[in-house]
């Protein structure tokens, strides 16, 4: 992930890459990812595709999973899965933006 945080290119090209690497991920590559400040910029981004937000829900950090809760583009399904979350700082973050979803949804 860290190859990719440097990469200058499009959205388009990171959702593409982080989409096709995401597809291969296991439990051992996320659980041994030990992410920076690009690489947590690289999380919010808004290219980051939903495969890769899911996958790093399971990560040991909880700055990671916070990330990931917050992302807009987290399924739904992942969000409720952090909302009991072991971390509170997670779980609050999980629940704030599951109350938000059903207005994005409707157009409120």
């Amino acid at each position: 992930m860290a190859a990719l945080a440097q990469l200058e290119a499009p959205d388009a090209v990171h959702h593409i890459t982080i989409t096709a690497l995401a597809e291969r991920w296991d439990a051992t590559v996320v659980q041994t990812a030990t992410p920076g400040q690009k690489e947590y910029m690289l999380i919010l981004a808004p290219s980051m595709p939903p495969i890769a937000l899911q996958k790093l829900a399971v990560s040991p950090q909880w700055e990671v999973r916070y990330l990931v809760a917050f992302h807009e583009r987290t399924p739904w399904e992942t969000r409720l899965h952090l909302s009991q979350d072991g971390n509170r700082y997670v779980r609050a973050m999980a629940r704030a933006t599951l109350e938000q979803v059903p207005a994005l949804v409707s157009g409120e």
